[in-house]
């Protein structure tokens, strides 16, 4: 089995961040908004949609860490758990398989968003390294964690870390097609 650390999910973070800032760094607020059609997402509103996304754990995470995270009353967490990640894993891989509207939490804004996004991004990925560093004195494939979407999905902690930032990587995928067809119509 391929059980991965602590900071092995930190480095791939970081990975993640730093191709997000290097890529993006230069582009304008208009290209940062730039949407290629009605129904695709702006870099800029990719961005938010993951922080939005990740933030929504972040209270889970605090609940974990203190003790006093609630489950629903399932007789067989694990079962439900490998259940949660068989029904999710098609529309949040990278590969971008199965494609499914954004529940409203986690909506982005359909207007203009600041440049600084970026810079909200880089301090939502710290909040995000800082919670899963504070696991160390977990098991986390025995821990368990809700999914804020939904009441009856939930997932073991580590396959929740997976998920997050595999997510982040599908997000990568897509802002980065978005960005060929901005700088092609900026005339870049």
């Amino acid at each position: 089995m391929n059980m991965k650390t602590i900071m092995d999910w930190i480095r791939e973070i970081d990975l993640v961040s730093k191709k997000f800032e290097e890529t993006f760094s230069d582009f304008t607020q208009e290209e940062m908004n730039f949407k290629p059609g009605k129904k695709v997402w702006s870099i800029a509103q990719n961005i938010e949609h993951i922080i939005l996304l990740n933030s929504s754990y972040f209270e889970y995470f605090e609940e974990i860490h203190n003790r006093n995270h609630s489950l629903p009353k399932i007789e067989d967490l694990d079962t439900k758990a490998q259940e949660s990640v068989i029904a999710l894993k098609p529309f949040t891989g990278r590969q971008r398989l199965k494609r499914t509207n954004t529940w409203d939490i986690w909506q982005p804004k359909k207007g203009f968003i600041d440049r600084n996004i970026l810079r909200d991004f880089e301090e939502s990925q710290l909040q995000f390294k800082n919670h899963i560093k504070g696991f160390e004195d977990l098991l986390l494939s025995e821990t368990f964690i809700r999914y804020p979407g939904h009441l009856d999905l939930l997932f073991k902690l580590d396959d929740c870390i997976e998920f997050l930032i595999e997510h982040e990587n599908r997000h990568w995928n897509q802002v980065v097609e978005i960005g060929r067809h901005s700088s092609t119509s900026n005339g870049s």
